[in-house]
C-alpha cells in the first residue's frame, strides 16, 4: 500500500510540459548539440583561433579590436579555451533541461550567447560594409539570446500552478439562520397566552 501512494503521489506531482518547457527543451538540446561540435579536433588547434580573427575584418575598430584579442589568446591556448566552450555549452543544455536550474541557465545563456556574438561572430557582420542575409547577416547565435528572452518561465522554479492558493469569498449567513436568529429571542420573551388561574 505504501508504494503505491508514494507512485500515486509522484503521478500527482508530475505535470506534462506545455509548449513553453518544450520550446526550452529544443534550445537545450541545441546547446548540447553545439558542445559536441565544439568538441571536433579542429576546435582544439590554433586553426580555431584564426577563423575566429576573421571576423573582426571589416568592422570598427572598438568592435575588432577585442575579437583579434581573444582570437589570438584562443590560437595560444587553443586546448584549455576549447574545452572550457565545450563545458560551458554543455552546462547550459543540461542547465535548461532541468526545471530548477532553468532560470539560471537560460539568464547565462543569454550572457554568452551575446559574448559568442561579438568575439566569435563579429556581430553578425551587421556593422560592415557587406552586411546583409546573403553573408549570415545578423548572424545565428544571436537567436539563441533572443529564445532565452522569449522562452523565459513565468511561474516561480518548483511551484505548479495547481498548488497556487485560491481566495475564497466570505460566506455571509442565509436568510434562514437570520430569521432563526431573530425569532429565538422573541419567543422566550413572550408571554403565556393560556388562561390564569385565580
Amino acid at each position: 500500500m505504501s508504494e503505491l501512494a508514494v507512485g500515486g503521489a509522484s503521478a500527482a506531482a508530475w505535470r506534462a510540459p506545455d509548449t513553453r518547457r518544450l520550446l526550452q527543451l529544443a534550445l537545450g538540446a541545441l546547446w548540447l548539440f553545439d558542445a559536441v561540435l565544439q568538441a571536433q579536433s579542429i576546435m582544439f588547434t590554433r586553426a580555431f583561433g584564426h577563423m575566429l580573427a576573421g571576423s573582426a575584418v571589416g568592422n570598427p575598430a572598438l568592435v575588432a579590436r577585442p575579437i583579434s584579442w581573444s582570437a589570438s589568446l584562443i590560437a595560444q591556448h587553443g586546448m584549455a579555451t576549447n574545452a572550457l566552450f565545450a563545458a560551458v555549452q554543455l552546462l547550459l543544455g543540461l542547465g535548461i533541461a532541468g526545471r530548477r536550474t532553468v532560470r539560471v541557465a537560460l539568464a547565462a545563456s543569454i550572457v554568452w550567447s551575446l559574448a559568442v556574438w561579438w568575439l566569435g561572430e563579429g556581430l553578425g557582420g551587421v556593422l560592415t560594409p557587406a552586411a546583409s542575409p546573403v553573408t549570415g547577416a545578423p548572424g545565428a547565435v544571436i537567436i539563441y539570446a533572443l529564445l532565452a528572452v522569449l522562452l523565459w518561465p513565468h511561474d516561480r522554479p518548483g511551484r505548479p500552478r495547481s498548488s497556487r492558493p485560491r481566495r475564497s469569498a466570505p460566506r455571509r449567513p442565509g436568510r434562514s439562520g437570520c430569521c432563526c436568529g431573530a425569532a429565538w429571542p422573541t419567543s422566550r420573551s413572550s408571554p403565556p397566552t393560556g388562561p390564569r388561574r385565580p
